[in-house]
């Protein structure tokens, strides 16, 4: 959604949403045993609920822990998800 009005800003936030389809990048690794993805943030924070329910199905595929290295409020999280409980480290 687009809230600026400045015209440089618009631009730049419409183009956000079309790259990569408005999906957000992932960077994969191997991590204790489990799946280690890193977001690349461009600005916009991950929605809380998709994030969690993400994190779920991705455990179900990998068949063990997933952690999500991302930017909240403007600070480093890393959400962990073993099962249907997905918590912050």
């Amino acid at each position: 959604m687009v809230v600026e009005k400045e015209g440089k800003k618009v631009k730049e936030a419409l183009i956000r949403q079309l790259t990569n389809c408005g999906f957000p990048y992932l960077e994969d690794d191997n991590y204790r045993e489990g799946l280690y993805l890193r977001h690349y943030h461009d600005g916009r924070d991950l929605d809380p609920k998709p994030l969690e329910g993400t994190l779920e199905l991705l455990h179900f595929l990998w068949g063990g822990p997933v952690y999500l290295e991302t930017v909240r409020g403007g600070k480093r999280a890393i959400f962990f998800c073993e099962g249907k409980r997905v918590s912050t480290l």
